[in-house]
């Protein structure tokens, strides 16, 4: 049995699941599940992946966990204070050889691919690199399929960003200023706007954000540049899915903005991103065909 956790917010809810997808075309013979409330704390808007995209997994239980991984896995702390044991944990080798932790997030495990076909394991991720799933990339996206937009003002966006010449921006400050997270800088923006009008000509630019005016003072040119609205709480993955629809995306530093670039099918698309991993983490959230700034 393969049991993966799952938590934090959709970003990266959806890392872990095309990671458990990525685990069953890797494993055929295995058993695989799904821990969702024992690893981490529930995040931002709770475990969303399954309603947004109509998907299942099998739920590990509490006992299959305690089975497999510390009993510190289920105390409900935060990411902090999980990598503070988690070191110590490290250095006194206390982790059982059941439970494979993935130090940086990030980061592109071998041994994933080597892991004893015949023995159980719980992974602790959320392992958030797209080189586990580059495979399946097909299945990944179809897998990710969003519901029909229904709100009158989502529509407005939609119909405004599939009948122009459309980027998304995507600006993320609220949590990462509480979590102590660098923000992308304006200097990346300013590049990456000049690097999509030089190879994609004029453009719409629409901005996706968790902190409006933060925003707009980066982008105060409200003739080309348009703040996105309404989309707060439950609609938050409507950002997400606005973005995939644009011709070209220009991201940030998060799995939000990773998604909604890589589930843009525009096979002309164009997409910047900063070269600029989250804290403690040494790798962007990139592919390998995007413009890296």
């Amino acid at each position: 049995m393969l049991i993966v956790s799952m938590g934090a917010g959709l970003g990266n809810q959806m890392y872990e699941y095309a990671f458990y997808e990525y685990l069953k075309y890797r494993y055929p013979n295995q058993e695989i599940k799904v821990d969702s409330r024992y690893a981490f704390p529930i995040a931002h808007n709770g475990i969303e992946v399954f309603d947004i995209f109509s998907l299942k997994a099998p739920m590990a239980t509490k006992e299959e966990v305690l089975s497999l991984a510390r009993k510190y896995m289920l105390n409900g702390e935060g990411f902090e204070k999980k990598s503070i044991v988690d070191k110590v944990m490290r250095k006194l080798k206390l982790y059982p050889s059941t439970m494979f932790v993935q130090r940086d997030f990030t980061e592109y495990y071998k041994a994933i691919e080597e892991l004893d076909d015949g023995r159980s394991y719980y992974l602790y991720g959320p392992f958030a690199n797209y080189y586990y799933f580059k495979d399946i990339e097909d299945n990944i996206k179809e897998l990710f399929s969003f519901p029909e937009i229904t709100e009158q003002h989502n529509k407005r966006y939609e119909k405004a960003i599939v009948s122009s010449n459309s980027v998304s921006i995507h600006v993320r400050k609220g949590d990462y200023v509480k979590e102590k997270i660098q923000l992308t800088p304006i200097e990346f923006y300013k590049k990456a706007v000049e690097i999509i009008l030089d190879k994609a000509g004029e453009a719409m630019f629409f901005i996706f954000t968790d902190d409006n005016k933060y925003a707009r003072s980066l982008f105060p040119d409200e003739e080309h540049y348009i703040v996105v609205e309404g989309n707060r709480g439950k609609l938050s993955y409507r950002d997400m899915q606005l973005m995939s629809l644009c011709k070209h995306n220009i991201t940030c530093n998060s799995t939000f903005s990773f998604w909604g670039a890589y589930l843009n099918n525009n096979n002309k698309k164009i997409v910047v991103a900063p070269n600029l991993p989250v804290t403690r983490c040494k790798n962007a959230f990139v592919c390998d065909d995007w413009v890296i700034v």
